[in-house]
């Protein structure tokens, strides 16, 4: 079941102090241990609405089979700000050595969540190369096509609808609140 935002507000009073300090394996085999169904998508939606790094550690296991660093923490830390709630633009930088994982980051893991939390409306990706930039998209496609790659992600914030291709495609996410797609 999809933890949609307006099933969340319900709840958000309740647990969000909490839910938000406490590490995610200690709230997993703690307050949340028996919870289940819907209300444990609730929670997790809230938790990773402004948690990315459990957002990338439960969502994606087989991307991040190790803890994140510090760099990775303060890259997930940015604060974001919805789109339809900026006054101005935003440009960011990052910069790190090479393998330091800041594409994985800040072009897969960050900008799946911007799309299924409702985030940005449209995101165009440039990098140092065109087939980069048409590979990094593609990627971004194949998670929103392929459920059984990411069943989690999918169950949780799907069923998703694509449309277009591999390296130009508009995606509906029911959790983004959305209905025109990003």
């Amino acid at each position: 079941m999809v933890a949609h935002r307006q099933h969340a507000i319900y709840l958000r009073p309740q647990v969000q102090p909490w839910l938000l300090e406490m590490a995610l394996d200690e709230l997993l085999t703690g307050p949340l241990e028996h919870v289940e169904g819907i209300e444990l998508d609730v929670a997790l939606w809230w938790r990773f609405l402004f948690d990315r790094e459990a957002f990338g550690l439960a969502m994606f296991p087989e991307r991040f089979p190790s803890a994140f660093n510090r760099l990775h923490r303060d890259i997930l830390a940015r604060d974001k700000v919805p789109c339809d709630e900026r006054t101005e633009p935003t440009y960011r930088a990052t910069a790190a050595p090479r393998g330091a994982a800041k594409t994985t980051l800040t072009t897969w893991l960050d900008l799946l969540h911007d799309i299924v939390y409702g985030f940005e409306r449209f995101i165009g990706i440039i990098s140092t190369s065109f087939d980069l930039s048409e590979t990094l998209v593609a990627d971004l496609f194949d998670v929103f096509k392929d459920p059984e790659a990411y069943p989690e992600f999918h169950r949780m914030y799907g069923p998703f609808k694509v449309k277009g291709t591999k390296t130009s495609f508009v995606v509906t996410c029911p959790s983004a609140e959305q209905p025109q797609g990003t």
